[in-house]
């Protein structure tokens, strides 16, 4: 029988033991793309208000809650997180990082801009979980793949901002004790063995921009302009343990502002100087995986 191809592409990860990958600092002022902002294909202009385009590539309309004679708001970046957990075993932390990093570098071309493709599923195989009695196994896997994005054309390495946002905020999810528990297990022979610190994930991250400017009918409107979402999966069941998005929302917070300067720089190259203020900052945990662009942030954000 011929075999019928789906367009899905895997790429297996190779075994290797714990935390094999060991990345720089997460210093955005160390990042390559934050370096390069400081160019003249992207000029700084400290101190100076700006507008929006007439156009974003990309964007959608999501909401008209602004009188046209109200001055528009700057743009604001968002981090949402998806409350729903997935088992992640060992891999929490740095490793799991690692991980969405390695997904988005073979899944997003190195240029701002450009697409991901959405077919590529990165696959983090020998999970350990708990089989029948509690005996420890590790033929589990994840998976993690680029559901949705939207770079527009000419935002200079915003692409490269919202990758580590979203990374981050799964190293930080899953780096909280209040997500991790300790496991006690035995081997095939039902012989105790080390018990085993595992953590559980959220199932989804996003990062993204809003900001306001006219609609074709000229009035004020909310529009969503650029946005990644990375969604993790565990191929078995999550049955134990919590996975808290409130708690750790002031940490994604906080690691949200160490880059919100990387975001500022990037639209400062593209957008009008004459209106607008610092950009805003949002995290939130919405009750489903809608997703921001049914505005869920905004009406159910912290």
């Amino acid at each position: 029988m011929k075999k019928v191809s789906t367009g899905i592409k895997r790429c297996v990860e190779p075994y290797r033991p714990e935390d094999e990958v060991i990345r720089t600092s997460i210093d955005p002022t160390r990042h390559p793309a934050f370096r390069d902002l400081v160019n003249p294909r992207a000029p700084l202009i400290d101190g100076l208000k700006r507008s929006p385009p007439s156009n974003v590539t990309g964007s959608i309309e999501i909401s008209t809650a602004f009188e046209n004679g109200d001055s528009p708001p700057a743009p604001v970046v968002y981090l949402e997180i998806g409350q729903r957990r997935q088992h992640v075993g060992t891999y929490y932390g740095r490793q799991l990082y690692d991980r969405v990093r390695n997904h988005l570098d073979w899944a997003c071309p190195r240029v701002s801009g450009s697409p991901c493709d959405k077919t590529k599923i990165y696959k983090v195989p020998n999970i350990a979980f708990s089989g029948k009695d509690d005996r420890i196994m590790y033929t589990a896997w994840l998976e993690l793949t680029v559901t949705d994005h939207n770079f527009p054309e000419s935002w200079w390495y915003i692409r490269e901002a919202m990758e580590e946002t979203v990374a981050n905020t799964f190293d930080i999810a899953t780096s909280d004790s209040r997500n991790c528990y300790w496991k006690d297990l035995k081997d095939q022979n039902e012989k105790p063995v080390e018990k085993q610190w595992w953590c559980n994930a959220p199932e989804y991250v996003q990062a993204g921009i809003t900001s306001v400017r006219p609609n074709k009918k000229g009035k004020m409107t909310t529009w969503h302009d650029a946005w990644l979402k990375v969604n993790l999966k565990f191929n078995g069941k999550t049955t134990e343990g919590n996975f808290d998005c409130p708690a750790v929302v002031q940490a994604s917070r906080e690691s949200l502002a160490k880059w919100i300067e990387m975001y500022d720089n990037s639209l400062m190259s593209t957008w009008d100087v004459n209106n607008a203020g610092p950009l805003g900052q949002h995290v939130c945990c919405p009750e489903n995986s809608g997703g921001y662009s049914n505005d869920l942030c905004l009406k159910t954000g912290e």
